[in-house]
């Protein structure tokens, strides 16, 4: 079925920019993974480009490069007015993408922080797990899984007020990552998890298994507590869908335009094996 994707529009409370008559509305918001191509342009891609509905869909997103979740729910203005201004259509899902940013920013703290504060433990204060969890603070763990839940329950709360307090909130795991020197374009932004890992001084051995523990980590918080809380909520699992890179390699690679942004043959495969097939699944059942 076609799928019409309109970027941040200033919707109304008449609808005159986008035509919902003869097309299922469905809403999004996130980071980069959906929004990368507005940025970059086409060789970027983004996993929305790719996604496809039962029926003719118009996909509304409001996504952004570099959007901590808290930030997409709380800052949005075209967002929220999106989900709350009377004679707005009834969304059918909301789909997010979130929590990467928030988990940047906790790995890339200050060593001199309290472990509250911080993913990483310096070399010092590595414990004697068997794991690579011997580098991770659990302590800065909660902190930040304390905050991303903060946020799933604002946009649980925003879609109570909405126009849709129906509609499936659907967000996805991040595949697995890895570190790698291969910055967004040419160097322009610091690594994302091979600076902070290096500069904590783990062993490059070890960065790939550290980057899966906090994946799994992410994936079991959504599973578990935050799926417990909030009714309604989906969790796609992307993980070890995509060829991975390997710690050597500086640039694009089979799936990965960069250390964790698929390219777009990336983003079509994800679509198309994971999200779409659990979309068709989902908007098919509660049609129903």
């Amino acid at each position: 079925m076609t799928t019409t994707l309109h970027d941040s529009p200033n919707l109304t409370n008449d609808n005159t920019q986008i035509d919902f008559i003869d097309q299922v509305p469905v809403i999004a918001h996130g980071d980069s993974w959906f929004s990368l191509g507005a940025l970059l342009g086409p060789r970027a891609g983004n996993m929305l480009q790719y996604l496809s509905f039962p029926n003719a869909t118009a996909l509304v997103s409001y996504a952004a490069p570099k959007l901590k979740l808290v930030d997409m729910v709380q800052h949005n203005k075209l967002f929220i007015n999106a989900m709350t201004t009377r004679g707005m259509p009834v969304w059918r899902a909301i789909l997010i993408s979130g929590g990467g940013n928030d988990l940047f920013e906790a790995l890339k703290a200050n060593p001199a922080h309290d472990l509250n504060e911080r993913l990483l433990r310096t070399q010092n204060e590595w414990t004697d797990a068997p794991d690579a969890s011997r580098y991770l603070s659990d302590e800065g763990w909660k902190t930040l899984t304390n905050q991303l839940m903060t946020a799933y329950l604002g946009l649980d709360a925003l879609r109570r007020v909405s126009v849709s307090p129906d509609a499936p909130i659907v967000t996805h795991v991040y595949d697995y990552a890895t570190p790698r020197p291969a910055g967004l374009v040419f160097g322009l932004f610091d690594a994302w998890l091979s600076a902070p890992l290096q500069h904590y001084g783990i062993p490059s051995d070890d960065w790939i298994p550290v980057v899966h523990v906090l994946l799994d980590r992410f994936h079991q918080f959504l599973l578990a507590d935050v799926m417990a809380r909030i009714s309604n909520f989906h969790v796609i699992d992307t993980s070890g869908t995509l060829t991975p890179a390997t710690i050597h390699e500086a640039g694009r690679t089979v799936h990965w335009a960069n250390e964790i942004h698929p390219n777009p043959d990336g983003y079509e495969v994800l679509a198309n094996q994971v999200v779409n097939p659990y979309l068709t699944n989902l908007l098919t059942r509660t049609n129903t």
